[in-house]
């Protein structure tokens, strides 16, 4: 799909009837082909100081110049759906010409199908379940009350599955599959090259977070060995906790 064939769309914040948070996708107006070659033409530092929508436009034309790049025009896997996610990650190490760049086709044993597409959406959808069980242990829930995961210690060659799982949502991200990936967002900023700060703590262990922030305050607030009637707290680091008392 080409940039001019991907819908141009604003994302609009509203409510469910629940009370939750949602985002509506309206459309917009299309861009002038000149509007079109210029968006196109932006390097990736340039891109990321783009808005959202403008930026998911950007990428997937960059996507589509990879994928006219597949040095195959197509790679199918056949999988045993009993053993769906050795035999995955087995293929993918031992299939000498598998580009990701190109059509990936997914085949199970026993099963008369054909793959339009529905099949290697169901593999992503039940790959992705088996990658984030807690029996694999590649990863775990983050000891926060926002629902994402982090990396965990993971067993045997943890190592190569978590290689194995980054070409996997890579794949989907590539071919728009949407799967169910929770990721941290210490995980997401990392992968887009964003230096993490100490303030990120509180995304990845609210607890420890807690923590760190009273030893800081006590820090800042304790007295000066200098003089034991001042504090040395540089600003309202424990505001809230003083106005609590």
């Amino acid at each position: 799909m080409r940039a001019e064939d991907i819908p141009f769309m604003k994302l609009t914040k509203a409510s469910t009837a629940d009370g939750r948070v949602a985002w509506k996708r309206e459309p917009r107006r299309p861009l002038t082909k000149k509007q079109q070659e210029k968006l196109t033409a932006l390097k990736a530092e340039e891109a990321k100081k783009l808005p959202t929508e403008e930026k998911r436009l950007w990428f997937y034309n960059e996507v589509q110049k990879i994928k006219e790049k597949a040095e195959t025009e197509k790679t199918a896997l056949l999988i045993d759906r009993k053993n769906l996610l050795r035999d995955s990650f087995e293929q993918f190490e031992t299939t000498t010409d598998l580009d990701l760049r190109g059509k990936l086709c997914i085949y199970f044993m026993d099963e008369m199908a054909e793959d339009v597409g529905g099949v290697t959406r169901e593999w992503f959808s039940v790959i992705t379940e088996e990658l984030f069980s807690a029996s694999l242990g590649l990863f775990r829930r983050a000891n926060t009350k926002e629902l994402s995961y982090v990396f965990d210690e993971g067993k045997g060659n943890a190592r190569k599955y978590l290689e194995f799982a980054g070409k996997v949502f890579a794949k989907a991200v590539f071919e728009r599959v949407p799967v169910k990936c929770y990721l941290n967002r210490t995980i997401l900023n990392q992968l887009l090259g964003n230096t993490l700060e100490i303030q990120d703590l509180k995304y990845f262990d609210e607890e420890l977070w807690n923590s760190v922030s009273y030893i800081t305050c006590l820090l800042y607030t304790s007295p000066s060995p200098r003089d034991l009637s001042t504090s040395r707290m540089p600003s309202s680091a424990c505001k809230k906790k003083k106005k609590k008392k």
